[in-house]
Parts: C-alpha cells; sequence; structure tokens
C-alpha cells in the first residue's frame, strides 16, 4: 500500500500537548500495514487555524493525483484545528478513494463516526479559542500591572528582567536623542540623519550603517517619551507568516518606560515628520490637494488618483484590484472634489463649536456601522460557502476563489475597523487660524496633511458628468 503520513506541530503544541514531531510519526509508523511504502508530510512550527501550510498542500496535490492508498495523521486536530477544514480535507481523500486513520481515535465511515468526528474538531477549535483568550488575558494583566509582556529589544534600553521593563542604556540614549536633534532643530530627513550617523562612525543596532528605515523607526516609537503601548499591534497568521495590524486603540494599555525624550519634544517629531512628508508629496507629477487623506464610503478602501484624457481622477481602489468586484463607487475629477471638500473644511473652520464636536468626536463614527453590517454579511456568505462545499452542492476549486476573495474583503474591513487612533490633544484654534490664512494650494496640502486624518467620500448621483450637471457627495471629515 501507497501510505501518507501527516504530521504537524506549532510552537504553541511544542510547548504546552507535548506533540512532538518525533512522538506523532513512530506513532502513525506502527499503524503501517507490513510491506507498504511511506511518504512523510511534516508541518513544524504551523498553526492548524489554516489549510495553508507548506506540507499539508504537497499532500492534498498527492491526494488529487490518486498518489495514496492510505493517509495516516495522530489526531484530527493535527490534521486542522478548524472542523470545516478537518472536513473539506477528509472529504478530498475519500474522493480520491483512499482511506483515513488516526492514532489517537477510531475514525469509522458512518454517521455515528461522523459525527463523533465533527463534535472532536469542534471541540479542538473551542480550547484553540480558550488557550488565546486566556493568554491574552494573562497579557493585559500584567501590562496592566506596570509591566510589559515580553522582552522588546528596543534601542536605546537594555532589558530589566525582574521587573519586565527598559533600563536606559544611555550610550545607545545619546544617539536616540541625537536623531530627534537632527530632525527636529537642523531639519534631517531620514536619509540625510543616517548619512551623519554613518560619517561619525556611530553603529546601528544590528553593528553596521544605519538606514532610513531604521531611523524612521526610531522617530516613530513612543517608548522614547515613556510610554510603552502594550497591545497595540495583533498578530494574525496567514498559514506562513504572521501578519501585523494596527490594534484597536481600545484595547491599548500603556506602560511606563523610562523616558530618554520628552513628551513634548516626541510630539514635535511627529509633526515634523508630517511636514516632511508634505515637502516630499510637492515633487510629484500632478499635484492631488487630498492625496492620501481619501477613504471609499461604501468599502472603506483608500481612494487612489490618476491622470487620463488630460483630466485628474480620484477613484477606490476596488476599480483595479485584480479579482474583487467594484463597489460601485465611481471615478471623480479630482478638480471638482478638491473644491467641494475644501469648501465643506471652510465653513466647517468658521463654526468652532462644530469643529470642537468633530475634533472631540468619539472614535465610534457612523460610518463603522456599515463595516460592521458588510462585515457580518461577508461571514454569513463564507459560512454559506463552506455549507455548500460539505454538502457537494459545489467543488473545493469552485469555492476557493470566493473565499480568497471574501478573505481579502475582510483583511481590509478589519484593518480598517482598527484604524482609528488615540484622540490626540488638539488645538481648536491653531486649525483654525491655519485653515483660514490657506490660501495657495501649497499651503492647503499643508494643512492637508497637518491636520486631517481621513475623509470619506460617496459619489451618490446616478448620472455621467455633463456641463449643466455636476457630481454629488456626502463626505465625513476625520480631524
Amino acid at each position: 500500500m501507497r501510505i501518507a503520513i501527516y504530521a504537524r506541530v506549532s510552537t504553541e503544541d511544542q510547548a504546552k500537548t507535548g506533540y512532538s514531531l518525533a512522538t506523532q510519526i513512530d506513532a502513525c509508523e506502527k499503524n503501517v500495514p507490513a510491506g507498504s511504502t511511506i511518504e512523510k508530510f511534516v508541518d513544524e512550527g504551523f498553526s492548524g487555524e489554516f489549510l495553508d501550510r507548506p506540507a499539508m498542500t504537497l499532500l492534498r496535490e498527492g491526494i488529487s493525483n490518486k498518489l495514496f492508498d492510505m493517509v495516516i495523521c495522530y489526531d484530527p486536530d493535527r490534521l486542522a484545528r478548524n472542523l470545516a477544514h478537518q472536513l473539506i480535507i477528509t472529504d478530498e481523500i475519500e474522493k480520491s478513494g483512499a482511506t483515513l486513520e488516526f492514532v489517537s481515535v477510531t475514525f469509522e465511515k458512518s454517521p455515528e463516526g461522523m459525527l463523533f468526528y465533527s463534535i472532536r474538531g469542534a471541540v479542538a477549535a473551542y480550547e484553540k479559542e480558550k488557550i488565546k483568550e486566556r493568554v491574552n488575558r494573562g497579557k493585559k494583566a500584567k501590562l496592566a500591572s506596570g509591566k510589559l509582556v515580553e522582552r522588546h529589544y528596543t534601542y536605546g534600553y537594555d532589558w530589566d528582567k525582574e521587573n519586565s521593563n527598559y533600563v536606559i542604556n544611555e550610550d545607545q540614549a545619546k544617539v536616540v536623542r541625537l536623531i530627534f536633534d537632527f530632525l527636529l532643530n537642523n531639519g534631517y530627513g531620514t536619509r540625510k540623519i543616517a548619512l551623519e550617523l554613518n560619517s561619525r562612525g556611530i553603529q546601528s543596532p544590528q553593528g553596521s550603517y544605519w538606514q532610513p528605515t531604521a531611523i524612521s523607526r526610531v522617530l516613530n516609537r513612543k517608548a522614547y517619551c515613556g510610554i510603552h503601548e502594550g497591545l497595540k499591534y495583533k498578530y494574525t497568521l496567514d498559514g506562513i507568516n504572521h501578519v501585523t495590524k494596527d490594534k484597536n486603540f481600545d484595547d491599548i494599555i500603556e506602560v511606563k518606560t523610562p523616558a530618554i525624550i520628552s513628551e513634548d519634544m516626541w510630539n514635535k517629531a511627529q509633526r515634523k515628520i508630517k511636514q516632511n512628508t508634505y515637502l516630499s508629496s510637492r515633487n510629484t507629477k500632478h499635484f492631488y490637494l487630498f492625496q492620501g487623506v481619501l477613504y471609499c464610503g461604501f468599502c472603506y478602501r483608500k481612494m487612489t488618483s490618476n491622470f487620463k484624457r488630460d483630466k485628474k481622477y480620484y477613484y477606490c481602489q476596488s476599480m483595479s484590484l485584480f479579482n474583487v468586484e467594484s463597489c460601485g463607487n465611481r471615478l471623480i475629477q479630482s478638480e471638482i472634489l478638491d473644491d467641494y471638500i475644501w469648501n465643506t473644511i471652510e465653513k466647517i473652520t468658521k463654526d468652532k463649536d462644530q469643529l470642537n464636536l468633530l475634533v472631540a468626536a468619539p472614535k465610534q463614527d457612523d460610518y463603522n456601522k456599515e463595516i460592521i453590517e458588510q462585515e457580518e454579511a461577508l461571514i454569513k456568505k463564507r459560512k454559506t460557502i463552506i455549507k455548500w462545499v460539505n454538502s457537494q452542492l459545489i467543488t473545493e476549486e469552485e469555492a476557493e476563489p470566493q473565499l480568497e476573495n471574501i478573505k481579502a474583503i475582510l483583511n481590509e474591513i478589519n484593518a480598517k475597523k482598527q484604524n482609528p487612533q488615540k484622540k490626540e490633544v488638539v488645538n481648536v484654534d491653531e486649525i483654525i487660524n491655519s485653515a483660514q490664512s490657506a490660501t495657495t494650494l501649497e499651503e492647503k496640502r499643508l494643512f492637508v496633511t497637518m491636520y486631517i486624518k481621513k475623509i470619506f467620500i460617496k459619489r451618490i448621483d446616478t448620472g455621467r458628468t455633463e456641463i449643466n450637471r455636476k457630481p454629488k457627495f456626502t463626505i465625513s471629515i476625520q480631524f
């Protein structure tokens, strides 16, 4: 017989459950009939939450090509953590004519056997979520007590293991202060700062030459002003690597750290970085007043710009993304939209009470309701597609493009939901004065760069733009 053995461990499994690869493979080999040929498929350090694992992909290709008579796995949760994924793999094995065996449990192809199998899969998924919730709760408790969750290798600090916090490394701290000084007092950009440090023979954190990206990381790390933002990021497995996403600020827990610079200096540095970004954007071939802050009011993707037929346009990224259906937000001439938005800004900044309300507005804006509704609809659609696959109404090949499309949109929605930033202390009078004094395009662009976070735009007219017909919009501005 041709036998495929599948084994998998993740870091968590190795540390907590003792499912070593050697143990799994040895147990599986004891169930191999005499005289059989064996091919082993091993995923080391990969989560069972996703099907996209290197060895699993190869195994499924072999199953599809009917290369095996039997697949042996130590336990169902080694095959997959997700019940739907377990059922998909099981269905593939059965369709190929092969049989599936587990070492730890008896799997029978009967209604009772499938029920037991499904229950075990559901329990495994439940246990996984319990572990994640318990770990997250532990992290929050540790941060709330004033300790960092884990060692952070941050330039400028050494690690105090006993107190789980930073200790200033004075030699490196001098370099950190020098970097901020170059930015604020000399007006240097990241590239020039890197060149200056390298010319002085100052080594980077890796012991080599400084790069602009390393300078940027230093300038944006808030811990240097005495505030470490715990749980700022969440880590989502894509099957192979960790993908970092901004976390909702409601979950952030601030921990005090030894300050290398003042909080005032750090805030000034962030404003200076924005100014440098603006100055850099002036060199683009075509000028777009609100480039970088426009977002689609329908699907919440970032809007981009384009120049065609001697006209400049803004448009939603869904119009150009491969294998993603357009949300329906149509092209908008930039000159028309720029005038409309700037006129709105002028009206807002003439009404101090209205501006105060916008600046102090809660993070859960009206558009969040639409985000949640869209997310719920996509999750429901995903469940329906998986149900169709399990019921053999459609093939996995037919379902895969739809599921990938849903996954991509859900990832984007999740990023949009978690993007709101903690409200900074904003000087409303400063915003009003800057808006009223902005008369040239460059002054207006500087105002946008400094004070506008996001503008959500919906085009709501249905006809073509003609001489006597102007497009209609609804907008939401975040300061």
